[in-house]
């Protein structure tokens, strides 16, 4: 059986930002700078979480004991 031949086109993945794969990801996503401050929520999150402002310092967002450890974890 023959296999399918695909072809990526480089010059259009290499152009996409972080922010144009996490809006076409369906899982919710928040990205956040070294200091946890939200800089983009796409709709998957904002469905799941409610709206969350960029600007928002994540950790007062979610305020349970494990989301603080995860956050801390996943910021160090």
């Amino acid at each position: 059986m023959p296999q399918a031949q695909f072809q990526y086109d480089d010059e259009a993945l290499d152009g996409l930002s972080a922010r144009d794969l996490a809006a076409a990801v369906p899982d919710p996503i928040v990205m956040v700078d070294a200091r946890g401050t939200v800089r983009y929520v796409n709709e998957a999150a904002i469905s799941f979480f409610g709206p969350i402002p960029q600007g928002t310092i994540l950790t007062h967002r979610f305020r349970t004991p494990d989301m603080q450890r995860l956050m801390d974890a996943a910021l160090r």
